[in-house]
């Protein structure tokens, strides 16, 4: 608007000096023929042309209110001074007309008509003048609506660029949750690892306890090795009872039964000592059991509680999980058949030892049907009776050791027994990790979307987009929710964006 402002000062100047310069023509005019002539009033039609003039100028010039080029207002400028310089010469030819009449005394009035006309034509032709510029000027704002446009075009320009850059920059956001997704995978990764760790653990533990088997075994071995080198010392004692002499006399007798007695006596002792090491060590063993025990209790309580944080995170290893369980199923399936060929085992040995015992006392008793029919002495009768003593012995230490193979019963039983407790929780506790899961599923699956089969193609479509948004929109905000620092991060990078999009809009400026 700066440059109307100064071509309406520009034409305001030009006209007051074209009315200052004929006002000093008039007055030098009145005072040289105001002695000679009387005056005559044309002059003053000239100024109310001129303030006609004037106020068609001012008019034609406050109408538009629009930008034009320089070149539009050089143009325009020209054109009024043109026209302009056309009044003024006119206005002179007609001030010497005038000064002329003023010479002839005889001026008549059809003349001053004629003139009056003539001046009338030439504010007619400056009429059309500035019709013509006013069309001019509508045309150049047409022009500037249209720049106008290109404008708004151009800006709307600027916005669509600052919507691909803010979508550049949501596509970044989404690379870095993507980047986060992936490092929760990786999280999952270490969460069975750690699950590959406690499976080598129960490994451990079952190679522990086949351990222990070996170790039973090996008892048993030893066990059969001194029964049957024990034995082997009483069938000596009755081939030496059966070749010793029968003559000795009954003192002799006496003292070699009170020394069998303490030699008996001797062996019960040290049998006694090595049962109660054997119970030593049972109850060691027991007691490291009860231990061992008790902290598999205590990793499962451990265990159970990390489980229950872990619950969300876990639910993709489940099935992997429940076909290892299967397969230390089976191992302990195997491992109770082993008991069971160690038990059946055991049995024989128990039959064969019994078989062994009734044949040593058939062995007494054709002894004794001897001793009753050949009269033995004396030392036979001694020798049968050390012989039923330490068969009194061994049915003591059979009894014993089946008292021990029942406790050893009993221990094994309690064992069973907690390890299907152990199993059956195990066992209760995966529904109620499925159920979890489906209880805490089926409250966000009622919000999805479900497809019907009478569904068309379009909405099936529609509908799974749908729900993968969803599922998108629930996990982002478990992340939110678990971390707080992901919160943070995202509330300040939303003010930095917002931020950085009002000082590049304050910044910028149109193009022209």
């Amino acid at each position: 608007m700066s440059w109307i402002t100064k071509a309406e000062s520009l034409l305001n100047n030009i006209d007051q000096k074209a009315a200052s310069v004929l006002q000093n023509q008039q007055k030098n005019d009145g005072c040289e023929n105001s002695q000679n002539l009387p005056k005559v009033q044309i002059p003053s039609s000239n100024k109310n042309i001129l303030v006609l003039n004037k106020s068609t100028a001012n008019s034609t010039l406050k109408r538009p209110s629009s930008k034009v080029s320089d070149m539009d207002y050089d143009s325009f400028s020209e054109k009024s001074v043109s026209s302009r310089h056309t009044v003024v010469d006119n206005q002179n030819d007609e001030y010497i007309y005038m000064k002329d009449t003023t010479q002839v005394e005889t001026f008549s009035a059809e003349k001053e008509l004629a003139s009056t006309k003539i001046m009338l034509s030439e504010l007619r032709i400056e009429n059309n003048e500035l019709k013509m510029e006013i069309e001019s000027l509508h045309e150049q704002l047409k022009t500037n609506n249209n720049a106008q446009k290109t404008n708004e075009l151009e800006s709307a320009y600027a916005i669509i660029v600052n919507e691909k850059r803010d979508l550049t920059l949501m596509n970044q956001s989404l690379e870095n949750s993507n980047a986060n997704y992936i490092k929760t995978i990786s999280e999952l990764e270490s969460n069975i690892m750690k699950l590959q760790q406690k499976e080598l653990e129960m490994k451990q533990n079952l190679e522990y306890a086949k351990k222990e088997t070996n170790d039973i075994n090996i008892e048993l071995q030893n066990y059969k090795v001194r029964a049957q080198n024990q034995l082997q010392m009483k069938e000596k004692l009755i081939e030496q009872l059966k070749s010793g002499s029968s003559q000795l006399e009954d003192n002799c007798s006496n003292d070699d039964n009170s020394s069998t007695l303490q030699i008996e006596i001797e062996q019960l002792k040290n049998d006694r000592n090595h049962l109660e090491s054997e119970l030593n060590l049972l109850t060691k063993r027991h007691e490291e059991t009860k231990s061992f025990i008790e902290k598999l209790e205590h990793k499962h309580r451990m265990a159970e509680a990390a489980a229950e944080d872990k619950i969300n995170s876990l639910n993709e290893t489940i099935h992997q999980f429940v076909l290892k369980s299967t397969q230390y199923e089976d191992e302990i399936r195997l491992l109770k058949q082993e008991n069971e060929n160690v038990r059946e085992e055991m049995f024989k040995q128990k039959t064969l030892m019994t078989t062994k015992l009734h044949e040593k006392e058939n062995e007494l008793k054709r002894l004794k049907n001897a001793y009753r029919e050949s009269h033995v002495n004396t030392e036979i009768e001694n020798r049968v009776q050390s012989l039923t003593q330490s068969l009194i012995t061994k049915q003591n230490n059979l009894e014993t050791m089946t008292a021990e193979r029942n406790a050893m019963k009993l221990q094994y039983e309690k064992l069973s027994n907690q390890h299907e407790e152990l199993l059956l929780q195990m066992r209760h506790q995966r529904p109620q990790v499925i159920n979890m899961n489906i209880n805490e599923t089926d409250d966000v699956k009622s919000n999805f979307l479900t497809i019907n089969p009478f569904d068309s193609h379009m909405s099936k479509k529609v509908k799974r987009a749908y729900s993968n948004f969803d599922q998108l929109g629930i996990r982002i905000s478990r992340y939110l929710n678990r971390y707080p620092l992901a919160r943070l991060f995202s509330v300040f990078y939303v003010c930095f964006l917002h931020l950085f999009v009002l000082v590049v809009l304050l910044q910028s400026t149109p193009s022209q």
